[in-house]
């Protein structure tokens, strides 16, 4: 749905690979503004009611975003780039519970603030310090629709988007050397830096 968008107001002044790796970038721009009235309407409104609303709308947006890429060929090999390091990435989480940050237990204490806003006289801001919440929203969204559980959703959704961050990088180099090899070359390089020590420490914590 982002690379539709992107596309249709960026005309012809960009690739379509660079519209694709742009969109891998910001696609949880759009997962925040579903999440976010997601779980305002969980205050006013049944949960079945919900669920009915956020799929619906997911499927008509779909399915208008699929009228403009199913025919883009640069879509299938960005994408399969992408599942390649988000596969590589579970790797991390295969055994631990929770990520493997100092505040793990912060995040996740947010996260269930926002999903047990179930009144408006719940709506309150869950932290007194700065947090991203942005993550917390889409994340407490996610767990409320699916009932999954809290720390196997803050992983799996951590590791995707680390691994949607490097993409970006591809305009730039691409613009700069106007070489598509260059730039998947940076997106590797990005990737590879991204991967911070912590995670590999926790990748070797055992689960009790």
């Amino acid at each position: 749905m982002t690379f539709a968008v992107l596309k249709k107001i960026t005309n012809q002044n960009f690739t379509d690979a660079e519209l694709i790796t742009l969109a891998l970038g910001g696609w949880p721009i759009p997962a925040l503004f579903i999440s976010l009235p997601t779980l305002l309407l969980r205050a006013f409104v049944p949960d079945e009611i919900v669920y009915i609303i956020v799929v619906g709308f997911m499927v008509l947006s779909a399915g208008l975003a699929l009228r403009a890429v199913w025919r883009c060929t640069s879509l299938y090999y960005v994408l399969t780039i992408f599942f390649v390091l988000v596969f590589i990435r579970l790797g991390f989480t295969a055994d631990i519970i929770l990520p493997s940050y100092f505040d793990s237990a912060e995040h996740y204490r947010i996260i269930q603030v926002f999903i047990n806003m179930r009144e408006p006289s719940q709506l309150v801001w869950p932290t007194a310090s700065y947090y991203h919440i942005g993550y917390h929203v889409i994340v407490a969204a996610l767990v409320s629709i699916s009932h999954a559980n809290i720390g196997q959703v803050m992983l799996l959704f951590g590791q995707i988007v680390l691994a949607a961050i490097p993409f970006p990088v591809y305009v730039f180099v691409h613009r700069a050397t106007n070489s598509r090899k260059a730039a998947l070359f940076g997106i590797a390089l990005a990737a590879a830096g991204s991967c911070r020590p912590t995670q590999l420490i926790g990748a070797s914590i055992p689960r009790y």
